[in-house]
């Protein structure tokens, strides 16, 4: 069984267990005498659609239903777990968290005080039947831009939702990222020195001096710390294949 879990959901069979757990309460009927599938079911459905990335075939093919039922018990675990982000997806800002993520982040290549690092994504998407064109991005397909920070081990602690539109660079999506993300905290979080990002003392930018000296240290220093956050989103991509090109379009 728990070789299962990790070839066909990529989780152990500990956290699928623990997530049918979370969310039990909000998947069983409210009504008495209601007539639905076991909890185990709809969460598996859902974790093998989020998995591959795909919802014809795989995401129903695994617990023999169909497509229908796929699809409604993939939208109620998903609207169960969105009730329930704050919970697991949050940045503590008390001293005791912040010095902890700091160490963690000195400890990759020495640059003092950081507690974070930000960084944009495209969410691909299947053009939308209403206004497709304002979905479309500067690599040129339909996509939602979302802003992710993370912290030295790559656990997700914040994340912003995506914004669409043809000219939606990574540089236009700043001001968004900095107002939900940088205003809202004290310490000093590294953004991936994309051009149009505000910069102060609480985000370092790597093309400001003393950042942009060519072969510099505390450049290079910069440039290691912040592959935090590309590995960070490349790794979430890979194992949640439904949020990039690769294994379908949402």
């Amino acid at each position: 069984m728990s070789k299962q879990c990790l070839r066909r959901l990529k989780l152990s069979r500990q956290i699928f267990t623990d997530i049918c757990s979370h969310l039990e309460a909000d998947l069983c009927p409210r009504e008495p005498g209601g007539h639905a599938l076991p909890v185990t079911v709809k969460v598996t459905t859902a974790l093998k659609f989020f998995m591959s990335g795909s919802f014809r075939g795989s995401a129903g093919d695994i617990c023999r239903i169909s497509q229908p039922a796929a699809y409604n018990h993939i939208t109620q675990v998903t609207n169960a777990l969105f009730a329930k982000v704050a919970n697991y997806i949050h940045s503590d800002t008390d001293d005791t968290s912040q010095t902890q993520r700091a160490v963690c982040f000195a400890s990759i290549v020495e640059f003092p005080q950081v507690y974070g690092v930000i960084d944009c994504t495209h969410m691909a998407i299947i053009a939308p039947s209403d206004q497709p064109d304002i979905f479309i991005n500067w690599k040129g397909f339909h996509s939602l831009m979302c802003s992710w920070s993370v912290t030295a081990t790559r656990t997700l602690c914040r994340s912003v939702p995506g914004i669409q539109g043809p000219a939606m660079t990574p540089s236009s999506f700043s001001s968004l990222m900095y107002t939900s993300v940088l205003c809202t905290t004290q310490p000093q979080w590294l953004t991936p020195g994309m051009q149009g990002v505000p910069t102060d003392d609480l985000a370092a930018d790597p093309r400001e001096e003393p950042y942009h000296r060519g072969t510099g240290e505390v450049y290079r220093s910069h440039v290691s710390t912040r592959a935090t956050i590309e590995q960070a989103i490349s790794l979430f991509k890979r194992r949640f294949l439904c949020l990039g090109r690769f294994g379908g379009t949402l």
